[in-house]
Parts: C-alpha cells; sequence; structure tokens
C-alpha cells in the first residue's frame, strides 16, 4: 500500500492559496480546497485498487 502525505510546506503553501482564492472571491478557497481534498481522495483511491496493467 501507498501512503499519501502532505508536507508541513506544503500544507503551509496549501493554506496561503487558500487565503489568496478567498480573498480574489468569498467562497473561492473553499472550493479549491474541496476540489484538492477530492483529488488527494482519488489518489488514495487508486493507491488501495491500481488499476490492472499499472505496475
Amino acid at each position: 500500500m501507498i501512503t499519501v502525505s502532505i508536507s508541513g510546506d506544503a500544507l503551509e503553501d496549501l493554506n496561503g492559496e487558500y487565503l489568496f482564492y478567498e480573498a480574489q472571491q468569498v467562497g473561492l478557497g473553499e472550493y479549491v480546497t474541496s476540489c484538492l481534498r477530492a483529488d488527494i481522495e482519488g489518489l488514495r483511491s487508486v493507491c488501495r485498487d491500481p488499476p490492472r496493467g499499472l505496475p
């Protein structure tokens, strides 16, 4: 099983990204964060059950 982890530096970057987008338009930071969470969950899913034909 592959572990997906996010470093402290990456978390700081993501927080800055949230604040940047939220300053552009209220709710946009939350939208971007939600999309990133969905992508991370997708990675976890693929790591748990990789498609056939992949090493």
